[in-house]
């Protein structure tokens, strides 16, 4: 599978929030960064895994064939299901992005590894950056949804893209 880019998205109840404002900003966020990178990369190829109440890959297609995100949310949090769905499909010249409160239900971190490099923007205010700075296994990968414009610039500029 040839891609670029592979975005986790957190579609799980946490990311509900209060009033729906998380999975709004998790919308949002994922769209600002789609647009920040197709201003960086001409076409950059781009997978998608959403896990809630269940867990799903979309295969790698041109970022301008994505729709905008307009994702809801319920269920768990199946992290380990959606790693493991993505070490099926990374390879080391594949960058993945998770977009999540932090918030895994299911022992993630002491079950499985990520391959590959990986970064994270966290979502709500009560966002757990050091749980996500697990996944990324550096806390200098984890950013905020505020920074979503820029993410795919500061992303990268601290990766070789081929």
């Amino acid at each position: 599978m040839a891609f670029s880019f592979l975005l986790i998205l957190d579609t799980s109840g946490s990311m509900y929030g209060d009033n729906g404002e998380k999975i709004l900003s998790l919308n949002l966020t994922a769209n600002n960064l789609l647009e920040g990178l197709k201003r960086i990369i001409p076409e950059p190829n781009l997978a998608v895994i959403t896990f809630g109440s269940s867990t799903t890959l979309k295969n790698s297609v041109p970022v301008s064939q994505i729709a905008p995100f307009s994702l809801t949310a319920q269920g768990k949090t199946p992290l380990t299901e959606a790693v493991a769905l993505a070490n099926t499909v990374v390879t080391e010249n594949v960058i993945t992005i998770l977009l999540s409160d932090g918030a895994p239900d299911d022992g993630y971190f002491s079950k499985i590894t990520l391959k590959g490099s990986a970064y994270a923007i966290g979502i709500g205010l009560d966002a757990d950056y050091e749980e996500l700075a697990r996944f990324t296994r550096s806390p200098d990968k984890v950013l905020s949804p505020c920074a979503a414009e820029d993410a795919a610039g500061y992303i990268l500029s601290r990766v070789p893209i081929e």
